[in-house]
């Protein structure tokens, strides 16, 4: 009967261990219970729109759909319990912006008089800022069977360490730092994460606060609160387990702050759908999922989201 609770409280890990694109870090956990652990997530996610106010080129037409950005993810995560109720998670993520317009959205940005800082079909890429949490387990409360109700709370922290690259240009735009794949700052979250379980359905909610500071270039993301609740159901393949489930995130993220002044194009809100499904082997989990928006409410001029979609492998090396 352990094993089932050991296999539920698993997916529900996995299930969280999404990336959140206001405040660039891991925000879930890694897939196995009480085990040290290394896994590797990769996750696209599609925008359309611009942080430039599109009214200025009202005269050739443009609209949102003429500018595009693809952001992938690829990051490597560490889980290890130092002891039964202390757990340590180290996050490295590689991050790669791409941007891209249509044909007469490039022809207009060059034409204009304020000019643009990018050509279409820019990439950037590189590493991301490391990120590591501590947790701590304040209770495990485990039913005598798999028909009892179960519920475990990890609370905690965290330290982003200013280590990819930052730095715009003279003359960039200050809200192409959203594109970059550090932000230059030292950054600190608070987290928790609940998790409960009865027969073979379970509940698992995470919420987490990124208190931001300025970097060296006077700019600072605003700070960002992230909440999510998904509910799952277990199955049994043989041997093997799968594991659906269907959740919603929410994300909200301040305005930046550039120089000595808020900026109107950053900030706000999104509320999305979420869809996974995690099958577990042996040692081994893999995982699929697909995320959309249901509402957004972002401070324009900025790119909204079309969709998100998650891959990864883990393995459990204890």
């Amino acid at each position: 009967m352990k094993k089932y609770l050991v296999l539920s409280i698993v997916l529900l890990f996995s299930l969280a261990g999404m990336a959140c694109d206001f405040c660039n870090c891991y925000l879930g956990l890694n897939p196995h219970y009480k085990k040290n652990s290394l896994s590797l997530r990769h996750s696209i996610t599609n925008y359309k729109g611009t942080h430039h106010d599109l009214g200025e080129f009202s005269d050739v037409g443009l609209k949102d759909e003429d500018f595009l950005e693809t952001r992938t993810v690829t990051e490597l995560h560490g889980q290890i319990y130092l002891t039964p109720k202390i757990q340590l998670i180290l996050n490295i993520p590689y991050m790669t912006s791409h941007e891209s317009m249509s044909e007469a959205a490039e022809m207009a940005m060059s034409n204009h008089s304020h000019g643009h800082d990018g050509t279409a079909g820019e990439t950037m890429h590189g590493i991301g800022d490391p990120l590591i949490i501590g947790h701590y387990q304040l209770f495990n409360k485990v039913g005598m069977d798999s028909t009892s109700f179960a519920q475990r709370l990890f609370a905690g922290g965290g330290l982003k360490f200013p280590v990819g690259s930052y730095k715009l240009g003279p003359n960039a735009d200050p809200s192409e730092a959203a594109h970059k794949p550090g932000t230059g700052s030292w950054d600190f979250l608070i987290s928790a994460s609940y998790l409960a379980k009865m027969h073979k359905a379970g509940l698992n909610i995470n919420a987490s606060y990124m208190l931001t500071t300025m970097n060296n270039e006077d700019f600072q993301f605003g700070n960002r609160f992230n909440v999510n609740a998904i509910v799952y159901y277990q199955c049994k393949l043989q041997h093997n387990y799968l594991f659906p489930g269907i959740g919603i995130f929410l994300e909200q993220a301040a305005e930046d702050w550039s120089g000595r002044s808020y900026m109107r194009n950053s900030g706000g809100e999104i509320l999305y759908a979420h869809a996974g499904l995690d099958f577990y082997y042996r040692r081994l989990s893999f995982n699929l999922a697909y995320q959309m928006p249901i509402k957004q409410s972002l401070n324009q001029p900025q790119p909204e989201l079309s969709r998100r979609m998650i891959a990864g492998i883990a393995v459990a090396l204890n």
